[in-house]
Formats: structure tokens, sequence, C-alpha cells
């Protein structure tokens, strides 16, 4: 999805991706993610990284997004809203239910913990929400709106 923010790179990895030309992608993605990570007024480093990570989950690259998800947890490893979006794209795209509930329990342990900082961030009762819609997927359940 293309930001106006978004540097040019990003927004020419995009295209690529979508052309299916996902090995140009990739470079343009990495040149971004580096120039993201120098210097830049936008979105931080750990977001795109993020966002390439699903598309390598679209892509079934399990091992791709994994190492991309890795990076991202290592910039902002308290971030509630990345482990939040990495078990549901296990879920998802990968249908790993172990692998989701082992990363929901991570995220339920960040949210109780002292390292979670609130300010600016989604309420606990969204986060809960989301949690349980995982859950009740799992199981197989519609679970709730994932707005």
């Amino acid at each position: 999805m293309e930001r106006a923010r978004d540097p040019e790179e990003w927004r020419q990895a995009e295209k690529a991706w979508y052309a299916n030309t996902q090995e140009e992608a990739r470079q343009l993605f990495a040149r971004a993610i580096e120039r993201v990570s120098v210097q830049w007024d936008g979105l931080p480093a750990s977001f795109y990284l993020t966002q390439w990570a699903y598309l390598e989950a679209t892509a079934q690259e399990r091992e791709r997004f994994e190492v991309l998800y890795e990076k991202a947890f290592a910039l902002e490893p308290d971030a509630p809203l990345h482990k939040l979006s990495y078990a549901r794209v296990l879920w998802t795209e990968f249908k790993d239910a172990a692998a989701c509930a082992r990363a929901i329990e991570q995220l339920e342990s960040l949210l109780k913990s002292a390292r979670w900082r609130p300010e600016g961030d989604l309420a606990l009762r969204a986060y809960e929400q989301k949690i349980e819609t995982l859950r009740a997927w799992i199981r197989g359940e519609p679970g709730g709106l994932w707005p």
C-alpha cells in the first residue's frame, strides 16, 4: 500500500512485487530499508520490514518472513503491534496454530510487563480483542472483527 511519504525505492519495490518480479522487488525493498535506517523522517525501518515480511508470507516464503520479522523485533523489541501482526500472519498465511499461539503468549507477556509503553499505542482492550479474534480463528470460529 503506497503512502505519500514512502521512499521512492519502496514504491518501486511494491510495483515490482505486484508485477511478479520478486527478486528485483527484494533488492529495492532492501535499499529502501537501508535508506530509512540511515536518515528518514517518516515511518521507522521496523514498519517497512514487517510490511515486506507480510509480502513474503503471501508468497509462502516462511524463511524470508521469519528473517525480516527478526530484524524488525531487533529494532523494536517492545513494540506490541509488530508482535500482533506477526502472530496474525503466522495464522492467516501459514496456518501455523502452534507458532501463532507462542507469538500470542509473547505478546501477552509484553503487554503485562513494564517494558510496554502504552502512550501512543493501541489501548490494552484493543489488543485483547484482537488476541481473542486470533484464538477464535485458530479454533475454527469466525472470531470478532479485525479493524
